[in-house]
């Protein structure tokens, strides 16, 4: 069953305009720079992934991959249906839900999870990514882009995400007001971690993780 939170449907229609008028090409750039670790003819999740714009980057890059692409927003899943039917000329299965619906385990190559860790409360965080991992294949990867936070972060990194969780409470019900640790969740599951690069004086991260067994 798929909850009331976490719904971006009201703003569906306006969130990727609104993420350029805060961060420019900034997310974009933190997502599309790690396409090039996907290989030709891999399986593909795409968890969460909002209004499917990568899906454009991800097939004139790649050839013959298969892509599973999950989000729980009805409306963000139209926009990417959209997207797919006009960039792609492989099937897409595209699946309202959430995690949950990952039925089979060791099914893919890599993971995607761009901005989508960031939803969850620390306690629902930790089985969110146990799932996940368990649909990679063994030597297969997890792409992460992220917010991160530390005590060193600047005064307005902090506020900026304060504001953003504030306002994502309210117009799409998100269940969390702070970034949960991921890393740490990571790190319990046999994922091994392999590059990671920072925008934003360290506010925006792109990862890759490594499943080694």
């Amino acid at each position: 069953m798929i909850t009331t939170t976490n719904n971006f449907n009201k703003i569906a229609w306006c969130y990727d305009f609104l993420a350029k008028i805060v961060f420019g090409n900034k997310l974009k750039k933190s997502q599309i720079i790690l396409l090039d670790r996907i290989k030709d003819g891999d399986s593909i999740l795409i968890m969460g992934g909002g209004s499917g714009w990568i899906l454009e980057e991800i097939v004139v890059r790649i050839k013959n991959v298969k892509i599973d692409y999950i989000d729980s927003s009805e409306k963000m899943l139209q926009k990417a249906v959209g997207y797919g039917k006009l960039y792609s000329s492989e099937p897409i299965k595209f699946i309202h839900g959430d995690e949950n619906s990952i039925v089979v385990s060791g099914q893919y190559d890599v993971v995607i999870a761009f901005y989508f860790f960031d939803l969850f409360r620390q306690e629902r965080l930790g089985n969110v990514i146990a799932i996940l991992i368990a649909a990679i294949k063994a030597g297969g990867i997890l792409l992460v882009a992220d917010f991160v936070i530390s005590p060193r972060s600047p005064y307005w990194q902090k506020a900026l995400i304060k504001f953003m969780y504030l306002f994502f409470k309210i117009v799409s019900n998100i269940e969390t007001f702070q970034l949960g640790d991921y890393k740490t969740e990571l790190k319990k599951h046999a994922m091994s971690f392999d590059y990671s690069i920072q925008q934003c004086q360290g506010l925006i991260t792109s990862e890759v993780y490594k499943k080694v067994s």
